[in-house]
């Protein structure tokens, strides 16, 4: 077990905790963000990705879109390009653009492991931006559906595959256990 309990903790490994934040739901999350300026990528707010350069971040440049919903826009228009849908949850979007060049677009959430973007079904590379450490991906010219999820890493996956086989594991050990007592204490005429 010892193993398993190495192996499902290091998908947590690269980040940073803050401790003392009380946080139970993302309202407490983005009101974290608005009060403190720091910038949180889950609803605990224990982690800062390590390729991440705090020093560079705004704190107040979300402030204005969070105050207008709950979820916001993670990408916004600029002369070279136009969104002409988009549909947002908290770690994901769905954009049919418009891009009038070749470019890089820069997602308002902290770059880590587990970005996934997909152009018109095409899987495309995310990587930090730089110095931000905000997801970046590469985009062509023209009109585009822009798909862009965070999911659960290789290491991640496994890690709870394995922890749930462990977990099955240990039951199945204790019901053999207590049946093996349970038959050994058993009365012979």
């Amino acid at each position: 077990f010892i193993t398993l309990i190495a192996i499902y903790s290091i998908p947590w490994t690269y980040a940073l905790y803050w401790d003392n934040v009380d946080l139970n739901d993302i309202r407490d999350v983005q009101n974290f963000e608005r009060r403190t300026g720091q910038l949180t990528v889950s609803s605990y707010s224990e982690y800062l990705p390590v390729s991440t350069d705090a020093s560079q971040l705004d704190p107040n440049r979300l402030i204005e879109r969070f105050e207008q919903a709950d979820v916001i826009p993670r990408l916004v228009d600029t002369d070279s390009f136009t969104i002409i849908e988009q549909s947002w949850t908290s770690t994901s979007g769905s954009l049919r653009i418009q891009s009038i060049k070749a470019q890089t677009l820069v997602f308002d959430w902290l770059w880590l492991e587990g970005w996934i973007a997909t152009l018109d079904d095409r899987q495309l590379t995310t990587y930090p931006s730089q110095p931000e450490g905000l997801v970046a991906v590469d985009v062509p010219k023209g009109e585009f559906n822009l798909h862009i999820s965070l999911q659960p890493t290789t290491t991640q996956s496994l890690s709870v595959i394995l922890s749930i086989v462990g977990l099955v594991s240990a039951f199945a050990m204790l019901m053999l256990w207590k049946r093996a007592n349970y038959i050994c204490n058993i009365d012979v005429p």
